[in-house]
């Protein structure tokens, strides 16, 4: 995973959280299935999680649950929605490839990057994508985590870009994470 986050590298104590309990679901199988995972568990995360179908031949992504911080970030709900529908132009391209990923490896995968609005306005975010089973043995669905480093009660309207950097997080001034590319 040599430009993505480790996701025992992550900074946000929330995808943190949601991660050990992942794990903890996981046991010692490659990962839970969805019948493992149940929402009364993490409340507390709920906000910023996605639930995200996986199909194949070919391979698409459908929002199952989208989570109200999402919601509130991006402007609109996309449940029901695959993400290569034109919802949102500019950031379904930059999620393709850590869900790609997510699926190839059958493993975790982590990225930060900044959610930007044409105005100026931008938020950093990192993002966990976490496997999900079923009993055939594939990937069949993606718990995502979303944590956004900011504050602010209310966000610009308009359509959002998602910029990825693939690297760890580093501090931003005032003590604040900005997203960095490893190494960098």
């Amino acid at each position: 995973m040599e430009d993505w986050i480790r996701p025992d590298d992550l900074a946000s104590g929330r995808l943190i959280s949601l991660r050990d309990y992942w794990r903890a679901r996981r046991g010692t199988r490659p990962w839970p299935l969805r019948s493992d995972i149940d929402p009364v568990d993490i409340p507390a995360l709920l906000p910023g999680v996605m639930l995200i179908d996986v199909e194949t031949e070919p391979q698409r992504f459908r929002f199952r649950l989208v989570g109200t911080r999402m919601v509130e970030v991006f402007g609109q709900d996309p449940t029901g929605k695959y993400l290569d529908q034109p919802w949102h132009r500019r950031e379904t391209a930059s999620l393709l490839a850590p869900l790609r990923r997510t699926v190839a490896s059958a493993g975790p995968a982590a990225v930060c990057g900044i959610v930007a609005w044409d105005n100026g306005a931008s938020v950093d975010i990192e993002w966990l994508f976490l496997p999900l089973g079923n009993a055939s043995g594939r990937v069949s669905m993606i718990l995502a985590g979303a944590d956004f480093f900011s504050q602010r009660l209310q966000y610009p309207e308009g359509e959002p870009r998602i910029e990825l950097c693939r690297g760890p997080p580093r501090p931003g001034p005032g003590g604040g994470r900005r997203p960095g590319i490893a190494g960098g």
